[in-house]
């Protein structure tokens, strides 16, 4: 995909109930099946972890990533620790079976 077309949403959870209006909106997450690759080290080097996840894992998993866009939780205080430190999770929806 051209890097001219890539799309992101930042997101965090909130309690039910809090309204979505304004500038923000609320999207639920339904439950899938999802492949994770927990990561450590500065989010420069993620395109790596990604290039690993679907050009090596995926292929030889017998797995296919689903119709859905990746997601991404970054697991501690990056304003806190060196970057080394850092952990992110990668979760790839994957098809059903």
């Amino acid at each position: 995909m051209p890097e001219a077309s890539l799309r992101a949403e930042a997101g965090i959870t909130v309690p039910s109930g809090v309204d979505g209006g304004g500038e923000g909106a609320i999207r639920d997450i339904p439950a899938q099946r999802v492949a994770v690759l927990r990561f450590k080290g500065p989010y420069a080097e993620l395109e790596g972890a990604y290039e690993w996840l679907y050009g090596t894992w995926m292929p030889g998993s017998g797995e296919e990533p689903a119709d859905a866009p990746c997601l991404k939780d970054d697991l501690n205080d990056c304003r806190t620790l060196p970057p080394a430190e850092w952990l992110t999770d990668i979760m790839v929806p994957l098809k059903r079976r």
